[in-house]
């Protein structure tokens, strides 16, 4: 399998965890906490991983929830922001990220440095 069929597997895996697991936990967003995390999932969607990382990190200090900080994990990873995708997947697993997401996204994270360094 290459690099590129394991992160979209590990990505819908990450996103389909996330979401089954958020669903009760998550905190009712505000209608622009909702506006934001909107735009952040057409970014995410879209590869926008700059803008996703921003949006997701405006998201996670006004409703933090699993999802957004897998989100922001993956997001940050994208953009060469290493360390702070790690502490993203760790803070996320801490609100009830199913551990093996988190660790698969560290796992990515990890691998990504090595090809960076």
């Amino acid at each position: 399998m290459n690099r590129s069929s394991a992160w979209r597997i590990g990505i819908a895996l990450l996103f389909l965890g996330a979401r089954a697991s958020a669903g009760a936990r998550q905190q009712q967003p505000t209608s622009a906490v909702s506006q934001t995390a909107s735009n952040a999932a057409t970014a995410y969607d879209g590869k926008d991983w700059a803008k996703s990382a921003k949006l997701y990190a405006q998201i996670v200090q006004a409703a933090p929830n699993p999802r957004a900080w897998c989100r922001l994990g993956v997001s940050l990873n994208k953009i060469g922001e290493n360390d702070k995708a790690i502490e993203a997947f760790e803070k996320g697993r801490a609100l009830g990220l199913p551990p093996q997401f988190a660790e698969y996204g560290i796992a990515v994270v990890f691998v990504s440095k090595k090809d960076q360094g």
